[in-house]
C-alpha cells in the first residue's frame, strides 16, 4: 500500500505519529499537565504537514483561512450564547483565547476537515455523498473526544455530558466546511487523510481505555 506514496508524505506521517506516541506516553506515564500544554504545538505541526505536502499552497491557505474562521465563529457563538452546541466552556489546554474560545480551535476544525474530506473523496464520486460522509466522520471523532474532553481540560459541558444538539451542531458546521472543501476541489491526499484520521482515532481510543 505504501509503495506508491510520495516519500515526503510518509516521512511527515512518521513525524506526526511520533508526536502522538510521545503525547500518549506523556499523558499516561510522565506529566499529564506538561504534555497537554503542548497540544497547540501538536495542532500546528499537523497543519504544517498538510500545507507542506499540498502542491497548490495558495488554494490550501484560502481553505485554511475559511475553515479556521468558520470553526472559530461557530464556537464563539456556541460558548458565549449557549446555542449551536449547548452550554460549555473551554479549559486552558488549547491555549490563548479570544471571546472565550482558544484560537487553536479553528486550526483543529481545519485539519480534521481536511482529513475527513480526503477520506470521503476516496470513498465516493458524487458531491452530496462526499459531504455527508465527511461530516459523519467528523461527528464520529467528536463522539470519541467528548468523554475525554473534561478530563483533558479541553472543554466541558454544563452537566458534564454533551447534549444531542452538540452533535447536530458538529454535523451542520462540518457540512458547511465540507461543501466549500468540495467546491474548491481540494482533493487532499487520500492516504495521508486516512493516516491523520486513524492516528487521531487511535490516540483517543487508547486514552478512553487507559486514562
Amino acid at each position: 500500500m505504501f509503495n506508491n506514496v510520495p516519500k515526503k508524505e510518509l516521512h511527515l506521517f512518521y513525524v506526526m505519529a511520533f508526536f502522538q506516541i510521545c503525547g500518549l506516553i506523556g499523558i499516561l506515564f510522565v506529566d499529564r499537565n506538561l504534555t497537554l500544554s503542548l497540544t497547540p504545538q501538536n495542532l500546528l505541526i499537523t497543519t504544517f504537514c498538510i500545507l507542506f505536502i499540498y502542491e497548490d499552497k495558495i488554494k490550501m491557505l484560502r481553505f485554511f483561512i475559511f475553515a479556521c474562521l468558520i470553526g472559530f465563529l461557530v464556537e464563539a457563538i456556541g460558548v458565549n450564547f449557549g446555542i449551536i452546541f449547548g452550554n460549555y466552556t473551554y479549559g486552558t489546554v488549547l491555549g490563548f483565547k479570544v471571546l472565550n474560545v482558544p484560537l487553536m480551535i479553528g486550526v483543529n476544525w481545519f485539519f480534521l476537515s481536511i482529513a475527513c474530506g480526503g477520506i470521503s473523496d476516496m470513498m465516493f464520486n458524487k458531491l452530496l455523498p462526499r459531504i455527508f460522509f465527511a461530516s459523519f466522520l467528523m461527528v464520529l471523532l467528536d463522539l470519541l473526544i467528548e468523554p475525554l474532553a473534561p478530563v483533558l481540560n479541553f472543554w466541558e459541558f454544563e452537566g458534564g455530558i454533551a447534549p444531542i444538539k452538540n452533535y447536530i451542531g458538529w454535523f451542520m458546521t462540518s457540512f458547511l466546511i465540507q461543501l466549500v472543501y468540495q467546491k474548491m476541489k481540494i482533493n487532499f491526499s487520500p492516504l495521508f487523510s486516512v493516516l491523520i484520521y486513524l492516528t487521531q482515532m487511535g490516540f483517543f481510543i487508547l486514552l478512553l481505555f487507559l486514562i
